[in-house]
């Protein structure tokens, strides 16, 4: 297989901050030893003891982590192509987690500020990534980043707290609804249609049928005009 043309670069911006870019192959990076200690600024001997631990402690498993890469190198007077072992992603983070240099301790305070942003808030995101779009043939992940927040959005408990009544019978969600975002972000409820499976009023179960009342009821008081909520008798009629 020939030399992979993935990178990772680790730097410092000008207001001092670490940041890490990563040019991805298949969607994983693949360095050797040499690649390595020169990332990290350490020995390959230091890097080849590491990825001996860090398999023989079971972090990882070699065979699932290696790949070998043809590599062209000059050799006196000629180009010889030889076989290099190559690592993924998982193996270079693992490894930088060990090393003990001064690009080994940026990484880890890169990667500590990472986690510790997602166990506060739940997420994390790479802002300048996102903002500039990568070249063709380099996965691009924004519209997922966008279908995930709009499912977010849409789950029952980011619906608006006046979307679930609290009834004298208990609370009642409606089954379906039209949200969109307006102008300040927030999500905003449109229509609002409850499913009963017939469109004979008495055929509905009675604790139900007053659960209805009560949903008129609520969405009236708040500035729904007639018709914006309503029961139906299947989810086509929605």
């Amino acid at each position: 297989m020939n030399e992979p043309k993935s990178q990772i670069i680790l730097y410092q911006t000008e207001d001092g901050r670490t940041r890490i870019e990563c040019r991805f192959e298949n969607e994983t990076i693949w360095l050797s030893q040499a690649l390595m200690a020169e990332l990290f600024q350490t020995t390959i001997p230091n890097v080849n003891l590491h990825l001996k631990n860090i398999f023989a402690e079971g972090e990882l498993r070699e065979e699932a982590t290696i790949k070998e890469y043809l590599i062209v190198r000059q050799e006196g007077q000629r180009q010889v192509s030889r076989a290099v072992l190559h690592y993924n992603l998982e193996a270079v983070i693992a490894v930088g987690y060990r090393i003990k240099s001064e690009r080994g301790t940026r990484f880890r305070q890169w990667a500590t500020a990472r986690l510790k942003e997602y166990l506060v808030k739940g997420f994390v995101l790479d802002d300048e990534r996102l903002k500039n779009p990568p070249g063709p043939g380099v996965p691009d992940y924004f519209d997922e980043l966008l279908e995930r927040i709009r499912d977010i959005r849409a789950s029952e408990k980011r619906m608006p707290d006046w979307f679930k009544i609290e009834t004298p019978l208990g609370t009642y969600n409606p089954d379906w609804a039209i949200v969109k975002e307006d102008e300040n972000g927030q999500n905003k409820v449109y229509l609002v249609r409850e499913t009963k499976g017939t469109n004979v009023w008495l055929k509905v179960p009675e604790i139900q049928r007053k659960k209805i009342q009560c949903g008129k009821a609520h969405f009236k008081a708040i500035g729904f005009k007639p018709g914006e909520y309503d029961w139906v008798d299947s989810a086509n009629k929605v």
